[in-house]
Parts: C-alpha cells; sequence; structure tokens
C-alpha cells in the first residue's frame, strides 16, 4: 500500500514546475498592467532585456508588452462591468490610457467594436437579462 501511495506521489510531483521569475513578472504585470516598465521587469528577474523579453514570451506564449496591454484593457472592462455609471473617458484616464480614443483602438483591436458598441451588446445579452451576471 505504501509503495502504492509513493508511486502516485512521485508521478504528482513530476508534473508539478518549478516557478520562474517569469512567472512572478506576470502576475505583478496582471495585479498592475499600467506601471509596466520592460527594463525594470527585466531587472526584477535578474535578466537582460532583451533574454527578459525571450523568456517571458516562451514561457507566457505573448511578448511582456502585448501581455501588459492585454491586462491592462482587461482591468478597465472588468472595471466598467462593475461601475457601469463610471464615463468612459475617466475609465481611459483611471488605467492611464493617453485618452478616449486610444481605450477606443484597443477596444476594435482587441473585441472587434466600439467600447459603445459592446456596452448595448452587454446589456443586450441573455446572462444579463436574466442576471446570471
Amino acid at each position: 500500500m505504501i509503495a502504492t501511495i509513493e508511486g502516485l506521489l512521485l508521478a504528482k510531483s513530476k508534473r508539478i514546475y518549478e516557478q520562474s521569475s517569469v512567472d512572478c513578472i506576470a502576475f505583478n504585470i496582471l495585479t498592475d498592467p499600467v506601471s509596466f516598465s520592460p527594463h525594470r521587469m527585466a531587472n526584477d528577474a535578474c535578466l537582460g532585456t532583451k533574454h527578459f523579453y525571450r523568456k517571458f514570451t516562451q514561457r507566457i506564449g505573448i511578448s511582456p508588452k502585448y501581455f501588459s496591454r492585454l491586462a491592462r484593457f482587461n482591468n478597465a472592462y472588468q472595471y466598467k462591468l462593475r461601475h457601469p455609471s463610471v464615463t468612459w473617458s475617466s475609465i481611459a484616464q483611471e488605467f492611464d490610457y493617453t485618452d478616449y480614443h486610444h481605450l477606443e483602438k484597443e477596444f476594435k483591436e482587441f473585441l472587434g467594436m466600439t467600447p459603445a458598441d459592446w456596452v448595448k451588446a452587454e446589456l443586450a445579452a441573455p446572462e444579463r437579462i436574466l442576471k446570471l451576471r
């Protein structure tokens, strides 16, 4: 019985991967994408900038800059869901976009629609109407 359990635990432990400094940096970007600085992040990971970009892209699948843009956009998007009365201009300022049009450009790139079109689609969503969200 003990040998069987040890075998299972050893098999499970082989599937656990080591957390690298890139994982910590990615988590930091997710929590605070506004303060993204490639040089500071590379320094925090104790790597050169090019090496950091290469390792980050290899580990996460996209570049740190693109990851930061997605995280910032997601935070702004989630903020609007939680605070529907806040204007898009205020959200753009809060999340460090240069202006509303910069936020609108990211909406078009990531969602394929403008913020106003997204609000209409979101309000018409069945899960919203049925109050499932």
